[in-house]
């Protein structure tokens, strides 16, 4: 018996020693995975996870909290007085606080508080395909319209209308919200808008310390956003932006928006006023958004620069170079004759900075700048940007434009593919969960081993006895 119990032993040290080899190997397959790919491997990785388990949790209490109904979207096609358009309309939902319309899968326009909208900037005898998401008014939930199609008439006498463009949300709430001028808490506040001239380019000049300038570009539908890259101070700013023709430069609209960067204790205090107002319009006797000549926008800045994308339709894999162009325009006599600090930021649709590099420049000698960036082969599939900035001292200028990474397939079978990042991140969560399995295991066999050693201290005559050890003789005490 006693050889039967020493071989189980053995046996149990030698499935502890092949375990704990098999975690060490399993460990040290991420180390070199992380050698090879850089330490931003295990970093992205988790991130994402992380991510997904924030998605799942933040899905789960919106579903608490009354989810936005899906929205049923009707609409039709229409030509009026020399104007073309389609309208849509979908039920009104006290779950939803704001709507998105993508048009032909590209955004159109954000932040809508009403159940309705006019798309002007159509052609005649086209088709288009609308998708409308609805935001829950607590934030978390969501619910997006099935695709709906629409064509435009075949025959309208069109009257071309002027340029424009206009802002339709400021720090994610739409205009309509405030009921005086806009004000905001956050120091980086963020812009949308709208131009009828599709991929305008859209110039931005903030007056703050410093003053900021920046290029940015709207998309096919004339949609176009941005975030402040910089610090505001607390107080009144104004945004000078102006949409202007690639082809045309003469075909270009300007407007001024006015708003207010407060302490939290003033936007408490407004938050209480509004809640007394019947109504959340816009009641101010001075618009928001007022339509200027570019004459009046002011010109201190000593140059300006744009930024372009110079890789076929903007797109890339995960892996490729980023090629890009940097143009220094329209400088002036205030320009200083001297290296200014240049810094090119790739961020991703959520404004979260993947990767930085900088140097030194001098733009009265340069007139343009062609650069490759490599991108990480560990680069997720979806929409990204190239950030280009530069500060003089006084002014901070900036421009940016927009690029998209798709994977690069690892294995093609047929119409099947599966990407390098994806069979990293399959591969990761594989490891992972052996990982679990394995600490499982190695916390039962230590319990195991742990009632076994107790047992060894608590044999009396009497189990011994059973056991057929001895057999009964008297005198002796159990």
């Amino acid at each position: 018996m006693h050889a039967k119990k020493r071989l189980r032993k053995e046996k149990l040290k030698k499935i502890a020693r092949a375990h704990t080899l098999f975690l060490a190997i399993a460990f040290g397959l991420y180390i070199v995975l992380s050698a090879l790919f850089g330490p931003e491997f295990i970093f992205s990785d988790l991130r994402h996870k992380f991510s997904a388990l924030a998605d799942d949790t933040i899905t789960i209490t919106g579903k608490v909290l009354g989810p936005p109904v899906k929205p049923i979207v009707s609409g039709s096609s229409f030509c009026t007085n020399g104007n073309l358009g389609v309208s849509l309309v979908w039920p009104v939902d006290e779950n939803s606080e704001t709507f998105d319309i993508k048009r032909n899968g590209a955004l159109l326009v954000t932040g809508l508080t009403d159940s309705n909208y006019t798309d002007s900037t159509v052609v005649i005898n086209t088709t288009y395909t609308y998708i409308i998401t609805a935001h829950g008014s607590m934030g978390p939930g969501l619910a997006t319209s099935a695709p709906v199609a629409f064509s435009t008439l075949p025959e309208c006498n069109i009257v071309l209308p002027p340029p424009s463009i206009t802002i339709n949300t400021f720090d994610f709430k739409n205009i309509s919200y405030y009921s005086e001028m806009p004000q905001t808490t956050n120091q980086k506040p963020s812009f949308s808008g709208t131009t009828n001239i599709p991929y305008a380019k859209i110039t931005l000049l903030l007056e703050s310390s410093p003053m900021i300038s920046t290029t940015t570009y709207a998309n096919e539908n004339g949609y176009w956003s941005w975030i402040d890259p910089e610090m505001l101070d607390i107080g009144s700013h104004q945004l000078y932006l102006t949409a202007t023709d690639l082809v045309d430069e003469a075909y270009s609209a300007s407007a001024v928006f006015s708003f207010e960067v407060v302490s939290s204790q003033k936007e408490e205090a407004s938050e209480k006023n509004k809640s007394k107002q019947k109504t959340k319009e816009y009641t101010s006797a001075t618009p928001a958004v007022q339509i200027i000549s570019p004459a009046v926008i002011p010109t201190s800045i000593p140059f300006a620069i744009t930024v372009a994308i110079k890789n076929q339709n903007h797109k890339l894999h995960s892996g490729d170079d980023l090629l890009f162009r940097v143009d220094f325009l329209k400088k002036s006599l205030s320009l200083t004759n001297k290296n200014y600090p240049i810094s090119y930021d790739i961020l991703d649709e959520n404004n979260n900075l993947i990767s930085e590099t900088s140097e030194e420049i001098n733009p009265s000698q340069n007139n343009f700048l062609t650069k490759s960036i490599p991108l990480s082969k560990l680069m997720h599939k979806g929409n990204y940007k190239i950030l280009v900035k530069i500060y003089d001292g006084k002014n901070l200028i900036s421009a940016e434009d927009f690029f998209r990474v798709e994977e690069l397939p690892l294995l093609s079978v047929g119409t099947t593919s599966i990407s390098f990042t994806k069979f990293m991140q399959d591969l990761s969560w594989v490891i992972l969960f052996l990982l679990l399995l394995i600490i499982l295991f190695l916390i039962a066999l230590g319990h195991e081993n742990y009632l076994s050693r107790q047992a060894l201290f608590n044999i009396t005559e009497d189990i011994l006895q059973k056991r057929g050890f001895f057999t009964k003789r008297k005198g002796v005490s159990r």
